[in-house]
């Protein structure tokens, strides 16, 4: 896979923290391996809901898992953000962040 780094603006660090929280929780336990399931994609689109262009890929679930979710990029040429990523073909990525181990 090739790209490029876009950062999500996250200042005060909640996104980061959500997802460690949510990641190593009682439902997860740092176990997530194997895909995650559409109630793990629900809570992330939410946190991401700022990002309103980013969704979770609901077709790629099973190779989900922590630190590594499939995203779409689903923008509209009205949208302000849409002139930073005119010209890349693929319109999909993966949102990553600090590991829980």
């Amino acid at each position: 896979m090739e790209g490029f780094l876009v950062p999500l603006e996250d200042l005060e660090n909640k996104i980061q923290q959500s997802l460690q929280e949510y990641f190593t929780g009682p439902k997860l336990r740092s176990w997530c391996y194997d895909g995650i399931d559409e109630e793990t994609a629900d809570f992330i689109d939410s946190l991401l809901k700022p990002f309103y262009y980013l969704k979770v890929n609901r077709s790629k679930l099973l190779q989900s898992h922590e630190a590594w979710i499939y995203m779409e990029l689903l923008l509209q040429k009205g949208d302000l953000e849409y002139q930073i990523y005119s010209g890349f073909l693929e319109k999909s990525g993966i949102l990553t962040w600090g590991n829980s181990d």
